[in-house]
């Protein structure tokens, strides 16, 4: 019985950014990494790969017997460490928090919003390595990690499969590769649009850099010997390649010099017609490549999405951004509000300006407002940057992303800057406000109710924005040094859509937002929610500004019991 291979995966040691966005659960998790975002051919369905869940698919065929049927789960769990100590050369005394745990997952992706997801079982799945890397040109047909017997057990190598349309596999067949070294380890491929061409990653060695190699089809599931891409290929590591839909971009990633840090994802274009020719590689700019290590690029056909893995938040996630800012574009309206934290609006000094992705903010004007309002155009696709200030209190430094809302079709747009007197500040400088306890009234006591600021949600959903965490963290300190308060967090929408659905969209962010104050350690007597739907505005619907005031979240003081 022979063992093969396990996937890649990167353990090594922002402001808001242009269209960022991590996949929320069931995607990402916060305890298990999820690496190796690999779409169909349609781009609506992506597979992904999870490693060390204890929920990994545990059938384990040894001589035409399911171990996971006939032992115990003592002598079931010995054997796959006995088996995962094979693969990896030592010792794996916990065979499921280990690298060498890798279910493949599925999830429906509807107009870029993950609908569905599903874990498929065996034969796509089992309880060894299983990964895909890549589709091929026939429909529902992939590649992925290892070779496996009927009769039980896996060697080195990939295999070819079809799923159906409830993701039942064929039996993995195995794809011939020329002259290969069966002692490569760390291994990945992608795959021509035509299928003329596979381009592998691999490292000759264990503990050895890899090197990316091309290999021409001969005949179906047969490919020529690996040959190395010199121009692309450094003394330093290349892995997880990935070709654009047309053929003519490689996007792989590198811990060459030159980058951000830790692993970055670089590109470069075919020098000719030639598959073995290529430009000089090109280093992703933020929001995609980090100090942490990004990998796994997958890129939708219009060259625009990108979907990668990144450790930037801890474990490995699934991030997708888009590669380019829309160029010609309507300006966006800007209607800013100076409010004090009853929400009554004060006279105020508005600053606003732009700044490119890692520059320093470019202030383009000023206005000294008597009641707070003032009204200045987007005309420039770059993170846009806006402060409230009144005799030396300023506001929280507010950033929108234009890039989103062009996406969400949106042309004007109400934002509110809210004045916290406990957080004076007496220098000059724009910076954001510190004070974290900020985001709780002033008056302490049960039944004071205020609205949560900072908050966004991905449109129609409870999914947070990544931009919203800082405030939620905010909240979580301030409740974590007031042992005795406990708070209702209470959500509330416009009147746009299904009653039914907009109080269970209200409940829902509700209580994600109790989650996510949960992880931050707060008890969970301390946190309840309640959702309300549109049956209780702060104003009519009758404009856009005004179902903006009614999509909230507010939260009331309350008092602790002990259950």
């Amino acid at each position: 019985m022979r063992f093969g291979w396990v996937l890649l995966l990167f353990a090594l040691p922002l402001a808001g950014q242009h269209s960022l966005r991590k996949l929320p659960f069931p995607v990402n998790t916060d305890f298990y990494n999820e690496i190796c975002p690999v779409f169909s051919n349609d781009e609506k369905t992506m597979f992904f790969t999870r490693v060390g869940s204890p929920d990994f698919n545990k059938t384990l065929i040894v001589d035409e017997k399911d171990l996971f049927s006939v032992l115990t789960l003592e002598a079931y769990y010995d054997k796959l460490s006995t088996i995962f100590g094979q693969i990896a050369g030592r010792n794996v005394p916990d065979p499921v928090h280990t690298g060498y745990n890798q279910d493949i997952h599925v999830a429906i992706v509807d107009r870029d919003t993950l609908r569905r997801a599903y874990h498929p079982g065996y034969p796509l799945n089992n309880a060894l390595p299983n990964s895909i890397c890549t589709p091929t040109p026939e429909s529902n047909t992939f590649i992925v990690i290892n070779q496996f017997e009927s009769r039980g057990g896996m060697r080195e190598g990939f295999s070819r499969v079809v799923l159906d349309d409830n993701f039942e596999s064929t039996f993995p067949e195995r794809i011939q590769i020329d002259e290969f070294d069966r002692n490569a380890h760390e291994v990945n491929l992608t795959m021509a649009p035509d299928g003329g061409f596979i381009i592998l990653a691999m490292a000759r060695e264990v503990d050895q850099p890899k090197d990316l190699y091309l290999c021409e089809r001969l005949e179906d599931k047969h490919y020529s010997k690996p040959l190395p891409l010199w121009r692309v290929n450094t003394v330093w590591d290349e892995a997880t390649p990935f070709i654009s839909k047309d053929g003519q971009r490689l996007f792989f990633a590198s811990d060459r010099p030159g980058g951000n840090g830790g692993k970055d994802i670089y590109y470069c274009d075919r020098q000719n017609t030639s598959a073995y020719q290529w430009k000089e590689a090109i280093c992703l700019k933020p929001p995609v490549n980090t100090t942490f290590n990004e990998a796994h690029p997958c890129v939708f056909r219009d060259g625009d999405r990108i979907y990668f893995t990144s450790d930037r938040d801890g474990n490995s996630d699934i991030f997708t951004a888009r590669l380019n800012r829309a160029r010609d574009f309507q300006k966006i309206k800007i209607n800013i509000e100076a409010i004090k934290e009853d929400g009554t609006k004060f006279p105020a000094e508005i600053s606003w300006g732009t700044a490119e992705e890692g520059a320093d903010i470019e202030w383009l004007g000023y206005f000294r407002s008597r009641d707070g309002r003032h009204s200045v155009y987007i005309e420039k696709n770059q993170p846009f940057y806006m402060v409230a200030e009144n005799r030396g209190i300023r506001t929280e430094l507010k950033m929108i992303e234009p890039q989103d809302l062009i996406d969400q079709g949106i042309h004007e747009i109400t934002i509110q800057l809210t004045m916290k007197p406990k957080g004076k500040i007496t220098t000059a400088s724009m910076v954001t406000m510190t004070n974290e306890e900020s985001v709780l009234p002033a008056n302490l006591r049960p039944g004071v109710t205020t609205v949560l600021h900072n908050l966004y949600f991905e449109q129609a959903s409870a999914v947070l924005k990544t931009e919203s965490l800082p405030e939620i963290k905010k909240l979580a300190q301030a409740l974590l040094r007031n042992p005795g308060l406990g708070i209702v967090i209470e959500g509330h929408t416009d009147n746009v859509g299904d009653k039914t659905d907009l109080l269970n969209l209200s409940r829902n962010r509700a209580e994600t937002i109790r989650y996510l104050l949960l992880r931050e350690g707060v008890a969970e007597n301390r946190v309840s929610t309640k959702g309300y739907g549109d049956t209780q505005p702060v104003s009519d619907n009758s404009t856009e500004e005004k179902r903006q005031k009614n999509r909230r979240v507010e939260i009331r003081i309350k008092e602790v019991t002990d259950k």
